[in-house]
């Protein structure tokens, strides 16, 4: 049987805390410490072994690496990435200023290697820089200002350039803080989410697509918005569906692990209000807004934008909404509902429970 393990021990006299999953007949025998030694060692050498973690590796010629920096506290930035910007021959950054206080914050001698820029208004000029670099055979790390590349910041046509490329260039991916996780994390949606990162910043046809797309989502939906363009966005996530969307839950967070982080809970009508009271200093930094799943409404689902995301609903959770829709307008309580529903569409008792959450219940609970 597979079990998680912890294993602490110090090899070649350097101490490291190594997570892995290894069946128990490796741990037993008479010299454990003999077979911990064997498997798991600090290497400077990328692993053949699909059960050798390498807590560190020396970053590889010619390949891209990925690097997830902190979205605000520097304790976030892990081991791997700290060894992988200290071996690489380039690092791209969004912007290099804050890289090299990145760096420096962190310890992290810049020494010999090359600090470019690669940012939204160079793109096309720097992957093509970049490009010929790796063909030269030197290594890359691509850092943006805070979080994970390619997730609302560069990075994306860098990784593109490099599938397309003759030979390919490998990317890899060094995980790590981002704000979209982070917030997801302490919102209590579960279930599935879009990510729509940030909305097209005009009133134009694209913009109006895409505040549609989530008001035609009923799941989880995550945007990230600027300060200054705050109030606007909640207004409009307000008024959609006919003003149904100022119902809708939502969590808005900013100064994530900074210590004046803020989270903070209600609805998009509460966060507007919020918003309109709020001092400047409490709208500063940009914001991470989490809208929870569409409220469903019984006695409307027939008609209008709400019979359009109950077929959605339908078409994502296998006629379980339907089922608990039908069971609401029938006068059953909810947890007898959850039970009936359970049973009639063959899902866990939980899942649909969480699925119930989203439905306004017109009997007892």
């Amino acid at each position: 049987m597979i079990r998680p393990w912890v294993i602490t021990l110090r090899a070649r006299g350097v101490p490291c805390c190594l997570f892995a999953n290894k069946p128990r007949r490796l741990l037993s025998g008479v010299s454990r410490t003999a077979e911990y030694r064997r498997l798991y060692t600090t290497s400077k050498e990328p692993s053949t072994s699909t059960s050798t973690i390498v807590v560190q590796a020396q970053a590889q010629a010619g390949h891209v690496y990925m690097v997830a920096v902190p979205i605000g506290n520097m304790g976030d930035l892990s081991q791997r990435a700290r060894h992988l910007l200290s071996s690489v021959d380039v690092i791209a950054a969004e912007d290099t200023r804050v890289t090299r206080a990145l760096l420096s914050a962190c310890d992290i001698s810049l020494g010999q290697r090359r600090l470019l820029s690669h940012h939204a208004h160079n793109t096309e000029d720097s992957v093509r820089g970049l490009l010929g670099l790796l063909k030269q055979g030197h290594s890359l790390a691509l850092v943006t200002d805070a979080g994970s590349p390619g997730i609302s910041d560069p990075g994306a046509e860098l990784a593109a350039a490099c599938a397309a490329a003759v030979p390919p260039v490998t990317v890899h991916p060094v995980p790590g803080p981002c704000a979209l996780i982070a917030a997801l994390s302490v919102s209590g949606f579960g279930g599935p989410f879009t990510f729509s990162g940030f909305l097209a910043s005009s009133k134009g046809t694209r913009r109006q697509q895409q505040l549609q797309g989530v008001a035609d989502t009923v799941h989880t939906v995550v945007l990230y918005e600027a300060p200054h363009r705050l109030q606007a966005t909640l207004e409009q996530l307000a008024a959609l569906r006919g003003g149904q969307g100022a119902a809708r839950p939502l969590v808005w967070c900013r100064e994530l692990t900074k210590p004046h982080e803020d989270v903070r809970r209600g609805t998009v009508q509460d966060a507007l209000g919020w918003a309109a009271a709020a001092d400047g200093a409490a709208v500063r930094g940009e914001f991470c807004l989490v809208l929870g799943p569409q409220p469903v409404d019984c006695s409307d689902s027939s008609t209008g934008a709400a019979a359009a995301a109950n077929s959605v609903a339908e078409k994502e959770w296998g006629g379980v909404q339907s089922t608990l829709r039908a069971l609401c307008a029938d006068g059953v309580a909810r947890s007898e509902a959850v039970r009936l529903a359970s049973e009639m569409c063959g899902k866990s008792r939980s899942a649909v429970y969480k699925t119930a959450l989203a439905i306004e219940w017109a009997v007892g609970k």
